[in-house]
């Protein structure tokens, strides 16, 4: 696929069977979705009713809820239902739930044997609002997913949050995106990274004013982790000074597939520090550099060169980065010569027509590559018309 212009559809990224380990339910399940609308009481109790119904398949396994204004007395409701109810998934997203609601949602996730997941994003939470709740996640025999992105949780939170990942072997996907941890939650979350007892995969730490020194101590702490598929440090303004930490943690990796490190302020010369880590990585299949700031130096080049010798290598993202079209030249020989690459990520860049030959030339002699992205350039109907020309011959 090679696009031009495109779109994206908006998709939990919570969900239980999007994670190794845990089993994917049948696409009928029964579940009871409600998003944008207000929930009355006389409302709320028909999920409560539907909730403890337990005959074939009118059994509720998944219950959302997104922004319906439930607030804490409604959310007890809820959990007191889910508490002895088949309810496997629990998302309760921007409901202002308050710390009443956490407290009640404790007690459901001690006493449930099945509820796998809890995504409580967007509730305005604090770390003392969650201190119940996360006891009772250190201790629930079944919960894997814990969704607390978008609240206000800080270092107190993320420390607590570390407890239950060195706690709870079973909690392997945690998602504290936007909660403002700084470096001081940083320092908490690493130690739950270093722990032997964690068995985190998925780890989301988006937009948390981590700065270099938070990223640092998060990636030095991944240098000893030997469970984490999948880490998101985007939005962290860690710079350059952050990339030598970076090529270390990759070095001998055999974990890590999927690294997020959009929107950092990281330049050319400093992601070509790190760049003989992407290509010794033997795991690592997704890339994320978005919105950083790259030119087309031979310190960019340098790491093109390396994304090119990588074996693992299937999809790497430098949309928005600036790279010009002599930037974009420069990933001609990922194109070309990469071994496992099937989607290249170059939207957004200002490539016009210079860049279209030698892009064409490369799609050409390809041997992976299924999408180029290309969309919101600068390309004119001659260099599109190359381009399409070299899709039908790839």
């Amino acid at each position: 696929f090679l696009y031009f212009i495109g779109c994206r559809t908006p998709r939990s990224e919570m969900s239980a069977g999007g994670v190794p380990g845990v089993r994917a339910e049948a696409e009928a399940e029964d579940r009871i979705d409600l998003a944008w609308t207000p929930i009355t009481p006389p409302m709320a109790a028909k999920i409560v009713e539907a909730i403890h119904t337990r005959t074939g398949r009118e059994t509720v396994h998944v219950v959302d809820l997104i922004d319906n204004g439930l607030g804490s007395e409604l959310t007890a409701d809820i959990a007191a239902a889910v508490e002895t109810s088949d309810v496997r998934e629990l998302m309760l997203r921007f409901n202002k739930i308050g710390k009443n609601g956490c407290d009640a949602l404790s007690s459901s996730v001690k006493v449930s044997t099945r509820i796998q997941l809890l995504d409580l994003r967007g509730n305005d939470l604090s770390g003392g609002d969650v201190r119940r709740l996360l006891k009772a996640a250190s201790e629930s025999s079944s919960l894997s997913h814990l969704g607390l992105g978008m609240n206000r949780l800080g270092p107190d939170g993320a420390e607590k949050v570390a407890e239950v990942a060195c706690q709870n072997a079973g909690i392997i996907h945690v998602d504290l995106n936007s909660n403002n941890l700084g470096p001081e939650g940083a320092s908490h979350i690493a130690r739950a990274i270093a722990n032997r007892g964690s068995c985190l995969r998925v780890l989301d730490l988006f937009g948390n004013s981590l700065g270099p020194d938070g990223v640092t101590t998060v990636l030095t702490a991944l240098r000893s982790n030997r469970t984490i598929q999948r880490l998101v440090l985007g939005n962290n303004a860690c710079g350059d000074a952050s990339m030598p930490a970076l090529r270390e943690a990759l070095f001998g990796n055999a974990v890590l597939t999927d690294l997020d490190l959009c929107c950092n302020d990281i330049t050319s010369d400093g992601i070509a520090q790190a760049a003989d880590g992407f290509s010794f990585c033997a795991s690592l299949t997704r890339l994320s550099l978005r919105d950083n700031a790259f030119n087309a130096t031979g310190a960019l080049h340098t790491f093109a060169k390396a994304c090119a010798l990588s074996d693992s290598l299937l999809s790497i993202d430098v949309g928005s980065c600036g790279l010009g079209s002599k930037g974009a030249i420069m990933f001609e020989g990922c194109l070309a010569s990469s071994s496992s690459l099937t989607e290249l990520n170059l939207s957004y860049n200002h490539v016009d027509d210079v860049a279209a030959d030698g892009i064409a030339k490369a799609m050409t002699v390809s041997k992976r590559l299924r999408v180029l992205d290309l969309v919101g350039n600068s390309l004119a109907p001659p260099g599109a018309e190359l381009l399409l020309d070299a899709l039908q011959r790839n």
